[in-house]
């Protein structure tokens, strides 16, 4: 297992890489640069722009600037932001414990509400509960992502004022609160946004639950079991579900990108202070460094996610684990 863990980590290094270099590429041979905007204006002097895109080595052949980067990258140095003023290191280091945070509550969320609902779906098959279970799901699973986040809003934060209506604490009061009062008052932030992306997640692995409910509860074991005399909640729960959570871990690994992906409009939408809203920023104002840094983190998080997924498949699944 640990030969195993190792060459995975070596390939999601070697994936990270390839995606920092394509990232590095695309954004330097765009049209444009992160000065475009300050410096292209008439009243600046040519000298002043060459100075400052020599600052910054943006005067350089590409290759030059990215083996430039790679140095710097090497030494722990991310670059430096001219749009936050401020590290690269630091600005990731402010917004990824937000990410995380709404990320992994809306993972935990999903997951738990997703597999009970597709437990009760497959107790029930083809009843009045499993078909309105269904409908409702598919409903949720084929909404946009911006759009629920935009109706969350409108209703929990401005028609039922339920909720605030963004960012992670309250900017005014959250320094005068005691510990118990900034505990709910994160907690207050956190409901809308992540209960925005549980619920895009849950309807997918409640369909994906079911169905794999389904085909195991006409395998040979299950029917062993049933002949045996044991109830048929036990049958289900103690049975047919671990065998059926199998594919449920499958798709973990790929809820983690598109949680990523779905994350960016939430996080917007709420002005959630995570990678997201921090990597929209970056795009639009051409901050070559931060894009990049942005980019290398959110890859690594989906390498890590894929990893993660492999490893709890082998703990739910011996057979794995022998070979």
């Amino acid at each position: 297992m640990g030969r195993y863990v190792v060459g995975r980590l070596v390939q999601a290094g070697v994936t990270v890489a390839i995606v920092a270099t394509v990232t590095f590429a695309l954004i330097h041979l765009a049209p444009g640069d992160p000065f475009t905007q300050a410096l292209d204006d008439p009243a600046v002097s040519a000298e002043v722009r060459a100075l400052w895109r020599a600052k910054y080595g943006l005067d350089l052949p590409l290759y030059e600037q990215y083996w430039r980067y790679l140095l710097n990258v090497a030494r722990g140095d991310l670059g430096w932001s001219v749009t936050l003023h401020e590290p690269v290191s630091a600005a990731l280091a402010r917004a990824l414990p937000s990410s995380l945070l709404l990320m992994g509550t809306a993972i935990l969320l999903s997951f738990a509400a997703g597999i009970a609902l597709g437990v009760v779906q497959a107790a029930r098959p083809g009843s009045w509960v499993d078909r309105a279970l269904g409908t409702v799901s598919l409903f949720f699973h084929a909404l946009p992502e911006f759009w629920l986040a935009l109706m969350m809003l409108l209703v929990f934060a401005y028609r039922l004022p339920l909720f605030p209506v963004g960012n992670v604490v309250d900017p005014l009061l959250y320094d005068y609160y005691t510990p118990w009062q900034k505990l709910v008052d994160r907690l207050r932030h956190l409901v809308l946004p992540s209960a925005t992306l549980a619920l895009l997640l849950t309807a997918g692995v409640a369909r994906f639950q079911r169905a794999a409910l389904l085909e195991v509860s006409g395998e040979d074991f299950v029917r062993t079991a049933r002949a045996k005399g044991l109830g048929e909640r036990r049958v289900l729960l103690r049975h047919a579900l671990r065998n059926a959570l199998l594919p449920v871990i499958t798709l973990f690994g790929v809820t983690v990108p598109a949680l990523v992906a779905g994350a960016v409009f939430v996080e917007k939408v709420f002005a959630w202070p995570g990678m997201g809203l921090l990597a929209v920023s970056a795009i639009m104002t051409r901050d070559y460094w931060l894009v990049t840094a942005c980019v290398v983190v959110v890859s690594a998080m989906v390498a890590l996610g894929s990893l993660a997924a492999d490893l709890l498949y082998a703990v739910a699944d011996p057979r794995l684990r022998a070979r």
